[in-house]
């Protein structure tokens, strides 16, 4: 997971959200707006657009686009087309 982005619940009860991009710490944030906003410029810096993997406070993981939506297994292919 170094090559994604991961978003982690995080802090009491999952109040909070910890966004990693290639493995290096992005920041906390409680928002989902701030989060993604976060994503978008950091991609843009980097022009670099690694896939999201979402983990929630229960394990499980999804792949989500920039605007935090859960993607389909078909959704997965158009994102890199």
């Amino acid at each position: 997971m170094y090559d994604n982005i991961t978003i982690q619940d995080s802090g009491p009860l999952g109040c909070k959200y910890t966004v990693m991009f290639c493995g290096k710490f992005l920041g906390e944030f409680v928002e989902w707006d701030d989060i993604t906003a976060a994503i978008k410029q950091k991609c843009e810096d980097e022009q670099y657009w690694p896939d999201i993997y979402y983990t929630n406070d229960h394990g499980n993981v999804n792949l989500i686009d920039c605007e935090g939506n859960i993607l389909e297994e078909e959704e997965e292919y158009d994102q890199h087309n």
